[in-house]
């Protein structure tokens, strides 16, 4: 694929890859034939080689265009991986792959919820994961949205070529958590819980003195009134 198709092209590329499987050939072949109309020969013979993605690959596309977050979070635990494996850091490693084997296998009951999964079709999307888990190209790839069949270290040649893409249309992602901030907040909350609990004895206690008060008034009311009546 040319690297330069102009922006109306890429944003049919990536719109193609949106599509459910059963829609992707006719919209590709629509998609050629109305660029053959307006002249645009180099954007019609790119649009006419874009594969059909098989359903393990566009499980993955819809995962990066639905599900934002979660595929961040793959990408993330990635780069901490390798990052893990550069400086040989078991401890980091270890736990790691506990994460790793969690995050993947969230991504497959994603997908799992989008499509029914066959074993083979779970295997190639595991596969999938596990290689943007391992490779920055194949992360950043996966990241485009556009896949056409699964990722394996043994054949780049069949990954899509990463360009100057739009970016895919995702989902939109809550913010962030930011934890720091979050435990501050719990603190606080915390003890406004116990200054409120403590506020709550202390007018209980002024509560009781007020009613032993008003008893001990209306006792020495009563007693004088007595006298007064001699």
């Amino acid at each position: 694929m040319a690297h330069d198709l102009g922006v109306d092209t890429e944003a049919v590329i990536t719109e193609l890859y949106g599509l459910e499987p059963g829609e992707f050939t006719a919209a590709r072949n629509a998609r050629v034939s109305e660029a053959k109309r307006d002249g645009r020969t180099e954007a019609a013979e790119a649009i006419s080689g874009l594969r059909k993605p098989s359903t393990s690959a566009w499980l993955v596309n819809r995962l990066v265009r639905e599900h934002s977050g979660e595929v961040d979070g793959l990408l993330e635990l990635g780069v901490d991986l390798r990052t893990a494996h550069t400086t040989l850091d078991g401890a980091k490693l270890r736990e790691l792959g506990q994460r790793r084997h969690k995050v993947v296998r969230e991504l497959i009951r994603l997908a799992a919820g989008m499509h029914s999964l066959s074993a083979t079709v779970e295997r190639e999307l595991e596969q999938t994961l596990t290689t943007a888990l391992s490779d920055p190209e194949a992360a950043a790839v996966l990241e485009a949205g556009r896949l056409t069949t699964t990722l394996r270290l043994d054949d780049r040649a069949s990954w899509p070529e990463v360009t100057a893409a739009l970016p895919v249309k995702r989902a939109k992602e809550k913010p962030k958590l930011d934890r720091k901030k979050l435990a501050e907040a719990e603190a606080e909350f915390r003890a406004a819980e116990t200054e409120r609990a403590e506020a709550r004895q202390q007018l209980d206690a002024a509560r009781e003195r007020l009613a032993a008060a008003e008893k001990l008034v209306d006792q020495a009311r009563e007693k004088v009134d007595r006298l007064k009546q001699g």
